[in-house]
């Protein structure tokens, strides 16, 4: 396409853009603008044979699967628009303002003999390299008879996706400060921020450039902070503010503008969280401190501080969280993740956050940059039936678990996950034969309406899961296996269950 088009659609004399000069660097960069031309878009550019090829993204880029963005392809840019930001004045071509929303590097693979043919043939796969674009992408042409050429824009869904609702509005507190400061608006503390997630890690780790954090079992919670007003919210957005007054109250006294991220939770007598005690929190009568623990500072007095290093935000979160009765600084420990983990099991805790010491906040992503590392149990349990699946296509959805306790057979909990669609039905051909009218147990209370299919209870399954809560039922259960070499027969140890023990039939067990 070249630069041709570019040039004749501007008046250098009259628009700060840069001059139509081709690069033959060849660093295969990227940038996204936030473009407040006539109409909010987004402009895609890839560094490509000397020019940017670019593309409009009217809803701009999404990280979940899901989305299907369209993204119209446009004049090739220069090289030099890489850094462009600014505010294209009114009569010229694109007027409006133009930021910076991500930017990075990419790297294509290769599907023709080079980057060149891919694009040609109207499909690239990209893996991109920014602080909030990441991952791998397809673009691909699509067949549609427009005069311009329409694209769609594709996130895979690999460990940087999102199952969440993807805006990239959402993502702007850079844009959205620099306008601030032309404007003087107030923070819209209705505003929800969705917060950046940890991914899951395999194996804790010693290394210099983490930070370690106790992971604390409570709710993650988000706060807007304007002029001595306060907004606390969940992470998918219900406030806070009553459930949770006497925080509110506190948050209410920083006298700095900001938004926070923490977790909210109920300390017992030996400071341990108790989400039992959160769940069924009353102001009145429930028993222990309740403490919002502040771990991230995502603004600051009209200045976006999600660009800075973490360990940089929390220097000034430190100074910025005020001794309070409900309010504490999440503290971390540099370098020992190994120690920390082990010491936060032996103190009861749930496990350790750790974070890469230096990494940005990544508004609504799963990241890599942030690993949580749980206690996990593993017990085997009974299958005692299951519930039905919404999805035609899906046996069931979800397992009812049971374990013998004092010669009883009792409810331990459901398990909906850690089982393939192969597994699913393995097992449903198993539970075949296995099939009874006479429920195990009572928990219609439990089930929540759900509707229970129950099984003579005869095979057993190995689960992990995070911790009993106090009633005895498992909580976050997952599907490891079932166990084969091992079965119930009704031959030696005694034991009834609950509910069929008011009809005075007894079964026996013997596990091998």
């Amino acid at each position: 396409m070249g630069l041709k088009a570019y040039r004749q659609k501007r008046s250098f004399k009259d628009t700060p853009e840069p001059k139509d000069v081709f690069d033959k660097s060849n660093q295969f960069r990227f940038v996204i603008q936030r473009h407040r031309a006539s109409h909010l878009h987004y402009d895609l550019r890839l560094e490509m044979d000397g020019v940017l090829k670019s593309w409009a993204v009217p809803k701009g880029p999404s990280m979940n699967p899901k989305d299907k963005r369209l993204a119209v392809q446009t004049e090739d840019h220069p090289v030099a628009y890489l850094n462009f930001e600014g505010i294209i004045p009114k009569g010229n071509y694109g007027a409006g303002k133009m930021t910076i929303w991500d930017e990075g590097h990419y790297e294509n693979l290769h599907q023709g003999n080079s980057l060149s043919d891919d694009y040609d043939n109207g499909k690239l796969k990209i893996t991109f390299h920014g602080s909030k674009l990441k991952g791998l992408f397809t673009l691909v042409r699509s067949t549609s008879m427009n005069k311009k050429e329409q694209w769609l824009l594709i996130k895979h869904n690999d460990e940087f996706a999102t199952d969440l609702n993807y805006d990239a509005e959402d993502f702007t507190l850079k844009a959205f400060s620099i306008e601030q400061i032309q404007s003087p608006k107030k923070l819209n503390l209705k505003s929800i921020i969705k917060p950046m997630l940890a991914s899951p890690g395999k194996t804790i780790f010693n290394d210099k450039n983490w930070i370690y954090e106790l992971k604390y079992d409570g709710y993650r919670a988000l706060a807007n902070l304007n002029n001595g007003n306060a907004e606390l919210y969940t992470r998918n957005g219900l406030s806070l503010n009553e459930k949770f007054s006497a925080i509110h109250k506190d948050l209410t006294t920083i006298g700095h503008n900001a938004i926070l991220d923490g977790e909210i939770v109920v300390l017992d007598a030996d400071g341990l969280p108790q989400f039992n005690a959160l769940q069924n929190y009353n102001e009145e009568t429930t028993k222990g401190l309740l403490v919002y623990y502040v771990f991230d500072l995502l603004h600051l007095n009209d200045h976006d501080t999600m660009e800075l290093p973490l360990i940089d935000r929390k220097q000034l979160l430190k100074e910025l969280i005020p001794e309070a009765s409900h309010l504490h600084y999440c503290d971390h420990v540099e370098t020992m993740g190994i120690t920390v983990y082990e010491k936060a099991l032996e103190m009861g805790m749930e496990g350790v956050i750790a974070k890469k010491a230096h990494s940005t906040y990544d508004l609504g992503l799963r990241s890599p940059n942030w690993l949580k590392f749980k206690k996990i149990e593993n017990t085997e349990t009974i299958l005692c039936g299951y519930t039905l699946s919404e999805k035609k296509s899906r046996k069931f959805a979800s397992l009812i678990l049971g374990m013998v306790e004092n010669g009883q057979l009792t409810y331990v909990g459901t398990c909906g996950s850690g089982f393939s669609e192969e597994q699913i039905k393995e097992l449903y051909h198993k539970f075949e034969v296995l099939q009874t009218d006479e429920p195990v147990f009572d928990i219609r209370k439990q089930l929540k309406g759900r509707e229970a299919m129950w099984l003579i209870p005869r095979l057993i399954c190995e689960v992990k899961f995070s911790e009993w809560t106090p009633s005895k039922v498992m909580r976050h259960p997952v599907f490891l296996r079932l166990r084969e070499d091992k079965n119930l027969e009704f031959e030696q140890t005694p034991f009834v269950s609950k509910n069929i023990a008011n009809k005075k039939r007894l079964r026996t067990l013997n596990l091998h």
